[in-house]
């Protein structure tokens, strides 16, 4: 089920989900689009009229995400779903020319229920602590896992291209690559439209004619100051969102003497969008004793889950400043 973290090479295009050096996150962010009549002539097969989706009943809160559609259903007992993972990331301060999305297809076996897809996603996240190298600096230990699924699904192709889109037409269109996923990196034109919808035309994969997409609101830190050097002291405080349903992550990136760019550090947060963190002492400690300096970045992302028609979509969708 691991799909690859990408990296800038440079801090003006800060886009990556993440860095060779930090340990692999689950990430995600999902895209939305209507399906146009234009798209269903030129994007491919898929039968019938294909999934309007209307994500409003049978609302689940988990740590990591909400999941919408169950309805009255058990999620263990559905089988062998259909999944469009989908993420979509930008920072605030490099829009235009940064960005990313991506949409991958899949389809599980009859051994794999939507509730091991959920808990999948679910266990990869740890709120409220940090990550160095891997090793967790919680008290709590955990076990994680992916409840029985083993190794990777296929991916499936979706069509030709898949493609966001608004009420006044297509947004973006993300075609497919060699190996049947849809990305595109450095190419956000601007925010999310509040209406954005992602089309999958179909292929082997079902039809999905217009999934909607959210674009949390962009971090606006108080403290420490942009630009500054933090400490094994520093105080980590942001305005919280409203919303339920987003977190933070707090990013730190290492700089050289002469100020200049080197990369993300080893270290990074996942902490409640509450406004305020504290390090935890091993996390002080790892600011305290870096060669470089280390300044932060904050994210802010959205996930959620919806099961539509024997479709799962799966969408994480992340900000930064």
């Amino acid at each position: 089920m691991q799909e690859a973290s990408f990296i800038n090479s440079c801090f003006n295009q800060v886009a990556s989900e993440n860095n060779t050096k930090t340990i692999s996150k689950w990430r995600g962010a999902i895209a939305a689009c209507c399906l146009s009549a234009a798209l269903v002539a030129c994007g491919g097969g898929g039968s019938g009229g294909g999934t309007e989706v209307q994500p409003t009943g049978g609302r689940v809160d988990y740590p990591a995400m909400s999941v919408y559609g169950l309805d009255n259903q058990n999620a263990i007992d559905i089988t062998g779903p259909w999944l469009a993972s989908v993420r979509v990331f930008r920072s605030a301060s490099n829009t235009p020319g940064s960005g990313y999305a991506k949409v991958a297809t899949l389809r599980y076996n009859a051994n794999t229920s939507l509730q091991d897809i959920i808990d999948f996603y679910n266990d990869a996240w740890d709120n409220d602590n940090c990550t160095i190298e891997g090793v967790s600096t919680s008290p709590n230990t955990g076990s994680g896992g992916n409840n029985g699924s083993s190794g990777s699904p296929p991916y499936v192709s979706g069509g030709q291209s898949v493609v966001i889109n608004t009420q006044s037409g297509p947004w973006a269109t993300i075609d497919q690559g060699s190996d049947l996923q849809y990305v595109v990196r450095n190419n956000q034109t601007g925010p999310l439209p509040a209406d954005a919808t992602l089309s999958i035309p179909g292929s082997a994969f079902p039809t999905v004619a217009a999934y909607p997409l959210y674009e949390p609101a962009a971090p606006v830190r108080t403290s420490p100051q942009s630009g500054v050097a933090v400490d094994a002291d520093s105080i980590y405080s942001w305005v919280p969102d409203s919303d339920p349903r987003t977190s933070m992550t707090i990013k730190f990136l290492e700089y050289d003497a002469s100020g200049n760019f080197v990369d993300f550090s080893d270290m990074e947060c996942q902490v409640a969008d509450d406004g305020q963190f504290e390090l935890p002492p091993i996390a002080r400690q790892f600011v305290a004793q870096s060669e470089n300096a280390l300044q932060v970045r904050y994210d802010r992302e959205m996930r959620r889950m919806d099961y539509i028609d024997g479709v799962a979509l799966y969408q994480r969708s992340w900000i930064a400043e």
